[in-house]
Formats: structure tokens, C-alpha cells, sequence
């Protein structure tokens, strides 16, 4: 069958508010039966379409050891395709909250798929962060900071990094960089464990964190433990000049 989207058939489809009401009821219904019947997945198509149009969940299962006073993180280079805007970049383990997940499920999937089934041997919650404007899709990130029994392995090529070499990636660099919103996580990270590592690409903001990067790059990235009444206050205003 020819899965070929017809961009005219489809704005036919809501030339008028019950038309489209009709068919999008007509869609969540067969996206529930599909869900349901498939381990509350979807198909990557469609699930990367639903987290572009509505805020998603996201467990950080961020793997790192301490050896001889050092922190080491296990990071990964994302090796998906082109179209993603964070290919090519290191960054920590983690998933989309799916249907019955509640987080744990999330963290399990990514122990079991991402870390070469890995058993836990700690997993502590360090903190929420919310990336402003991320370029794939807006994503509440909950960080977990774990420890793993063994040596972890992926499909995608990983490594340590010391804090100290983490701490130099550079948010969208060419040619290893990291995920802007990763290398906010990795500091929070290092600020729970007490030991606090400087970055010249990271800087207070008063919604939390600014990244900055190559090429004029800036993000705000907010957190949630932070949020108080003059960050909600400003926020808006502070957005509206972003524009």
C-alpha cells in the first residue's frame, strides 16, 4: 500500500471543525486498538509525530562511577539518522515515557536495550530539567543518576568520560559535541555528588541554566526544583523577548 502522505487529501479531511473532530477520533481510536495490542508501542513514525505535538516525559538513566575520588560518566554517540537534530552527538541514556511506563518501566527498557541489560545497583533522583525550546521536541527530563554491576555496552558506541572531560564537551559541537540539555544534567549531576565541575558553556539563568555553544547557540533550560514566584513571574516576558 502506498503510504505516500497526499498533503491536499489530507486538509480535505478538515475543511470544517466537525469533520475534523470526527476524524481525529476516528485516529485516537485506532491508535489505542494499535497501542494495545503492541506493548503499549507505537510505530516510530507516528510515535516521533505525537511527542513533536504534545510535551513528553522522559527518563535520564545516567550511568557513572567513582574510582579513586574521580567521577566517570558512560555516554554514547547517537547514532540515529540525519533527520534527528541531535545525531552525531554524545549524550547519556534515556527514553520517552511510553503508555504504563511511570517512569520505571522507562528506566527497565533503557537497562535492558540501551546499558546491554545492566542490573541496578543504585538509582537516585537528582533533579527535573526542562529544555526551552529543544530542537526535536519539548521534553520534561527526569534526571536518575545510577550506578550499573559491570561493564555497560550499547549498539552505539560508548565510552567514560571523567567529569573533567565532560565538563569541556560542547553543546552541538561538530564532531563530538553533546546535547545541549545533556550537558546541563551532567553538571547537576556532579553538583548532587558534591563535586562541582565549571563548564565555559554553562551559566546561571533565572529559570535556572543557560547553554551556550557554537555559532551564537543559547538555551535556557529550566529547573524544576527552582521554580519560584519570580520565575513564573518574568517568564513570560523573558520568552516573548526570545523571539
Amino acid at each position: 500500500m502506498d503510504s505516500t502522505i497526499n498533503s491536499t487529501k489530507v486538509l480535505d479531511l478538515f475543511k470544517d471543525e466537525e469533520t475534523a473532530l470526527v476524524t481525529c477520533e476516528a485516529a485516537l481510536a485506532w491508535l489505542t486498538h494499535y497501542r494495545d495490542g503492541h506493548s503499549g508501542m507505537f510505530p516510530t513514525a507516528i510515535f516521533n509525530a505525537l511527542i513533536r505535538l504534545r510535551p513528553s516525559c522522559s527518563p535520564e538513566v545516567i550511568v557513572h562511577r567513582i574510582v579513586d575520588g574521580e567521577v566517570f560518566f558512560w555516554l554514547t554517540l547517537r547514532a540515529v539518522d540525519d533527520a534527528d537534530p541531535f545525531n552525531g552527538l554524545w549524550h547519556y541514556t534515556g527514553t520517552v515515557d511510553r503508555y504504563g511506563d511511570y517512569l520505571i518501566g522507562g528506566i527497565r527498557r533503557v537497562l535492558d536495550r540501551e546499558l546491554g541489560g545492566r542490573i541496578l545497583e543504585s538509582c537516585r533522583h537528582v533533579a527535573s530539567i526542562y529544555p526551552v525550546r529543544s530542537r526535536r521536541s519539548d521534553i520534561l527530563s527526569v534526571l536518575f543518576l545510577c550506578a550499573v554491576e559491570g561493564e555497560p555496552s550499547s549498539t552505539e558506541e560508548g565510552r567514560w568520560f571523567s567529569a573533567d572531560e565532560a565538563m569541556r564537551l560542547v553543546p552541538l559541537g561538530k564532531g563530538g559535541g553533546i546535547i545541549p540539555s545533556h550537558l546541563a544534567g551532567l553538571s547537576l549531576c556532579l553538583r548532587f555528588l558534591g563535586r562541582p565541575h565549571a563548564s565555559a558553556y554553562l551559566a546561571p539563568s533565572p529559570v535556572g541554566l543557560r547553554v551556550d555553544g557554537d555559532e551564537g547557540f543559547s538555551q535556557e533550560i529550566v529547573l524544576v526544583e527552582e521554580i519560584d514566584a519570580d520565575a513564573v513571574g518574568g517568564f513570560t516576558d523573558r520568552m516573548a523577548q526570545d523571539q
